[in-house]
């Protein structure tokens, strides 16, 4: 008998260790695939908070003294860190006085210069006439910044000529009626032909703007063989534009953009102040 209850004993005591490993072992994979799905969100662009950023470029002083840098230039000798990203203002502001504190450009005057205000702050505002490069430490906000490209993007989807943008075309019946109306886009109509051959690149005139380019082209096939054709081109997302009138109906359009993200970067200010000054 007590070896018939000494083997019972064993063996529920192996069958509470298996439950246990099997347990633990759901528990593990659970944990598991919850940290995949934290590192997963975390990958994922944020669309709200704040960012602070430390910024380093030529100065104009120090070596940099006399020299003509184009934009070009200076945005080559630029370089940008992000310090971090915050959920609210106040620890984006914390953040960047604590960077900015730790900085030997802004000893011995910044506190006293910007004292409870918040960034940007930079480093050229004291009296480093030798640096080569000035610091600058900034805060955006990274919905701000979502809103903007969401509009630019509209912008540029809404100054595409009109050959670009589908047409439609409507069958019918005998009798006149409509049968159906099909979606063609201008692309559907063309046949395939010789790209054609670039001739020149240059900077576009001064009163277009700074970084606009101009290239020229010459068709390869079909009856208009050998005439050229002449584009404009966006600095930054170099967006191709076939006449100067739609340059300048997005270049107004961005304008507005512009003027609606500055209103938008003062009201911002404003509210940096008011949360600096109710910490005070």
């Amino acid at each position: 008998m007590s070896s018939e209850t000494s083997g019972k004993s064993i063996a529920a005591n192996d069958s509470a260790t298996m439950s246990s490993e099997e347990t633990s072992g759901k528990g593990e994979g659970k944990g598991e695939a919850s940290n995949e799905k934290a590192e997963k969100a975390k990958a994922l662009p944020r669309t709200s908070g704040y960012r602070v950023t430390r910024i380093e470029s030529p100065s104009g002083r120090g070596c940099y003294y006399g020299q003509d840098l184009s934009h070009d230039d200076v945005e080559a000798l630029t370089t940008r860190i992000v310090v971090g990203e915050y959920d609210t203002l106040q620890e984006a502001i914390e953040a960047a006085r604590s960077e900015r504190d730790g900085e030997c450009r802004f000893d011995g005057w910044a506190e006293e210069h910007y004292g409870d205000d918040p960034p940007p702050y930079c480093s050229g505002d004291g009296e480093n006439m030798d640096e080569d490069e000035d610091v600058t430490i900034r805060i955006d906000d990274i919905g701000e910044e979502v809103r903007a490209k969401e509009k630019e993007m509209a912008v540029a989807r809404a100054s595409e000529p009109p050959g670009k943008k589908q047409k439609q075309q409507q069958h019918r019946s005998p009798g006149g009626g409509v049968l159906a109306t099909i979606g063609v886009t201008s692309a559907t109509k063309r046949k395939t032909k010789t790209p054609a051959k670039l001739l020149s690149e240059a900077p576009a005139a001064p009163s277009i703007g700074v970084g606009w380019t101009v290239r020229t082209f010459e068709r390869q096939s079909g009856s208009t063989a050998g005439m050229t054709d002449s584009y404009w081109y966006s600095p930054v997302t170099e967006k191709k534009f076939r006449s100067l009138k739609e340059v300048e109906r997005f270049k107004e359009a961005l304008r507005q953009v512009r003027e609606e993200q500055e209103e938008m970067r003062n009201n911002n200010n404003n509210n940096n102040n008011k949360a600096s000054s109710s910490t005070v």
